[in-house]
């Protein structure tokens, strides 16, 4: 279901031609979900069937009907399935070629064009060769990789990026707390699908809760700290996704305690929701330690890459992040 129809959620490339009259039969709008991509095109579309000035006018009849879905000269395509079935494909050629019914246009919105079968995008290659007068298509794919050259190469393409950061955080917070929302729009851009993948996979939650009992156990200075920490994660390193997720949430946490640290506002820490424990490991470690662990963190991801032994490198890891935190001679309480 498309959005309402307006004329600012269009590339001003897009407006221009619209405006001079100067429109391509076949689009590719390429960008994640979350991007605009899609609500893009069916503003594209309604400027095309619109009948007033300024395209789309959001007035004329056509724009109206265009907003409620029920435009007789707007087709927007989903995947029959796991793909377009060629019936799908066969049926879009034989309207593309009909006259419109209302609109001096017709158009086509094919949402999620990467899912299309070989024998699909080779019955769509002639269409695109020799498009029909009055027909248009638009279409829309996070994927734009996964289309054949010969359907990239006579079709416009128009990239669409990624929601900013602050933005995909902020529609994120509805469902996570703070520091996770910003932690997964900064881990799939936004990306709605990404998004659902790894919430349904991970448990986001559990990993990071996990990551600041492993902090505050250290902060505790518990003799059997560096045991009980390899312990917790073991289970991770037969995961390497789940294990790099959960070395990133520990340093973020480590990021946040240090930001604090250096006498930054805590409006500028991710897990703004775990003020308390982030005040508390601030308190409890100096900067040199926090940095220590933060680059641990990232140079046992590194390592991880190379294919070395998860479980050695997780037992290095914490135990030069124990020669860190010792370093001073004592325990972590600064007080």
């Amino acid at each position: 279901m498309l959005s309402a129809t307006k004329r600012s959620e269009l590339p001003r490339a897009l407006a221009n031609a619209l405006a001079r009259g100067r429109v391509a039969h076949a689009y590719l709008f390429a960008g994640p979900s979350g991007s605009g991509a899609l609500d893009a095109a069916g503003a594209f579309a309604a400027g095309l069937l619109c009948a007033g000035p300024g395209a789309p006018c959001g007035a004329c009849q056509s724009c109206k009907l265009a907003a409620q879905g029920s435009h007789p000269d707007l087709t927007v395509l989903v995947p029959d399935g796991e793909a377009y079935s060629i019936a799908q494909i066969r049926q879009l050629i034989s309207q593309l070629a009909e006259r419109p019914l209302l609109a001096s246009r017709r158009a086509f919105i094919l949402d999620g064009a990467d899912r299309m079968r070989a024998e699909g995008f080779n019955a769509l290659l002639k269409t695109l060769e020799e498009p029909p007068p009055h027909g248009h298509l638009i279409l829309v794919t996070a994927h734009a990789d996964a289309l054949p050259a010969t359907v990239l190469s006579r079709c416009q393409l128009v990239r669409f990026a990624p929601p900013p950061l602050a933005t995909a955080a902020a529609a994120l917070r509805a469902t996570l707390p703070a520091g996770l929302a910003r932690f997964v729009a900064r881990e799939t851009g936004g990306d709605g699908e990404r998004v659902s993948a790894l919430l349904t996979t991970y448990d986001l939650a559990a990993l990071r809760e996990q990551a600041f009992a492993l902090l505050l156990g250290a902060r505790r200075h518990a003799e059997d700290w560096l045991l009980l920490a390899a312990e917790r994660v073991e289970p991770y390193r037969r995961d390497g996704d789940k294990l790099r997720l959960f070395l990133d949430l520990l340093a973020g946490v480590c990021r946040d305690a240090l930001v604090l640290k250096v006498g930054v506002s805590g409006d500028c820490v991710d897990n703004s929701d775990r003020l308390g424990d982030l005040t508390a490991l601030a308190e409890s470690f100096t900067v040199d330690e926090l940095a220590i662990m933060i680059e641990e963190c990232e140079r046992t991801k590194d390592i991880l890459k190379r294919n070395i032994n998860a479980r050695l490198a997780l037992e290095v890891l914490f135990l030069r992040m124990r020669v860190g935190i010792r370093a001073r001679g004592g325990g972590v309480d600064n007080g």
